[in-house]
C-alpha cells in the first residue's frame, strides 16, 4: 500500500514537472513568434526608409518637400515597448533605438533647414542620408540575426519620389 502511494505521489510530481516545462516552452515559443512578427514589421519599415533615404541622396531637394510624408516611424513607435522585453540583447535594442532617434532628429533638421541655399541643402541632406543609411544597415543586420536569411528580403518595398500616377483611361 505504501509503495503504491509513493508511486502515485511520484507520478503526480512528475506530471507537474512535465506540465510546468511544457508551459514554459509554450510561453517561450509565443515570445519568439511575437518577436519575429514585430521584427518583420520593423524590417519592412526600415527597408522602406532605407529606400527613401537613397532617393533623398539622388534628389536632395525632394527631402525637404517630402521628409515628413515619406520617412516612417509608426511601427517603431508602436512596438518599441514590446521589443524592450523581447530582445534579450540590449545592445541590439540600443542600436535600433539610436537609429530611430537620429532619424527623428534628422527629419526635424531637414524641416528646419528648408531656408538654406540649394547647394548647402543638397550637401546637408546627402550627408545626413548617407549616415542614416549606414545606421539603417546596422539595424537590418540586427533584424537578420533573428529572421532567417531566406526570408530576409521577403518584405522589401520599392518606392520612387518621382513616380506619378498612371494616366487615367
Amino acid at each position: 500500500m505504501v509503495a503504491t502511494l509513493d508511486w502515485i505521489v511520484s507520478a503526480g510530481i512528475l506530471a507537474l514537472v512535465i506540465s510546468f516545462i511544457y508551459r514554459e516552452w509554450e510561453t517561450w515559443r509565443g515570445r519568439q513568434r511575437e518577436l519575429k512578427g514585430l521584427l518583420y514589421l520593423l524590417n519592412f519599415e526600415v527597408s522602406r526608409n532605407q529606400q527613401t533615404l537613397s532617393e533623398f541622396i539622388k534628389e536632395p531637394d525632394s527631402a525637404t518637400r517630402n521628409v515628413g510624408k515619406l520617412i516612417q516611424t509608426t511601427v517603431w513607435n508602436e512596438t518599441k515597448v514590446q521589443l524592450t522585453h523581447l530582445l534579450k540583447n540590449k545592445d541590439h535594442f540600443r542600436t535600433i533605438a539610436y537609429f530611430y532617434y537620429i532619424l527623428d532628429d534628422a527629419m526635424l533638421s531637414v524641416i528646419h533647414h528648408k531656408h538654406l541655399s540649394d547647394t548647402i541643402k543638397e550637401d546637408f541632406v546627402s550627408t545626413l542620408s548617407l549616415d542614416l543609411r549606414e545606421q539603417g544597415q546596422e539595424v537590418q543586420d540586427i533584424i537578420n540575426v533573428y529572421i532567417p536569411a531566406e526570408e530576409e528580403n521577403k518584405y522589401s518595398v520599392k518606392i520612387s519620389l518621382t513616380s506619378k500616377r498612371p494616366p487615367e483611361e
